[in-house]
């Protein structure tokens, strides 16, 4: 694994040893890369597989875990020789045998997964956990999480072995996830981190490295003071507004 020394580093939170981690910060900062390219070492070095979680059927047909993958791959494990066929990424050994390397898996399959076994999976990742207004919709409403417990329990088998990472750009503290009777995660500042057994919610700050670089970005310096501006930069949940609709009574 390779950190540049900018952008986000899984490694700061794996010595809590949780296995549900949920971090927010900025676009941009770099969580799905550092994720997939640590499940790529774990790959490598241990023949461990992992999971991409997805919402839409459209989502397994345009291969979201393929797309993700590619700059990860190619900027630090060029010398793998990775296939993408019907959901599944495969790594293609010197014996020419493909091996399993991570599985696609959208929500909306969700007896067909329960059917499935995935005895060497030990890493998770879930994309854009806080979903963006009028841009897609929770399966089964703010019920969603009830199904990733129940695929992650079909996954681990009880066994305390997969690591769920569970990323987003925007929160908003009203969403099913940290709503959920099983998380409860609150609302806390920036750059802090928040546990309790078997959960983490880290609210990332980025780093000076990070914002100076930014500063250059001539899309960004356009958006500077406009709503969109809170979201792309500040990750601020881009509708959430913290007042009430009239006077508490």
């Amino acid at each position: 694994m390779s950190w540049d020394g900018v952008h986000w580093d899984i490694r700061s939170i794996l010595p809590y040893q949780r296995n549900f981690n949920f971090v927010n910060s900025v676009r941009r900062y770099g969580k799905t890369y550092s994720a997939l390219d640590y499940a790529l070492k774990r790959f490598e070095d241990y023949g461990e597989e992992m999971v991409y979680f997805v919402r839409k059927v459209s989502e397994l047909k345009t291969a979201s875990l393929w797309e993700a993958i590619q700059k990860v791959w190619l900027e630090q494990h060029p010398h793998l020789k990775l296939e993408y066929k019907k959901d599944i990424l495969y790594s293609r050994g010197e014996d020419d045998v493909l091996t399993p390397v991570g599985y696609t898996l959208c929500l909306k399959h969700f007896d067909t997964i329960k059917r499935k076994s995935y005895p060497k999976v030990r890493t998770g990742i879930f994309d854009e956990y806080v979903k963006e207004e009028g841009i897609t919709e929770y399966v089964n409403g703010w019920k969603e999480p009830d199904l990733i417990l129940n695929l992650y329990d079909t996954i681990d088998r009880a066994e305390n072995k997969v690591k769920m990472f569970f990323f987003a750009n925007h929160i908003t503290p009203f969403n099913p996830y940290h709503m959920h009777p099983v998380f409860r995660i609150p609302q806390i500042p920036e750059g802090e981190v928040w546990k309790r057994p078997n959960i983490l919610y880290s609210n990332e700050k980025a780093n000076e490295k990070f914002l100076e670089l930014q500063k250059g970005n001539a899309f960004l310096n356009m958006i500077r003071g406009s709503s969109y501006d809170a979201y792309a930069n500040k990750a601020r949940y881009l509708l959430y507004d913290s007042t009430f609709v009239k006077k508490r009574t």
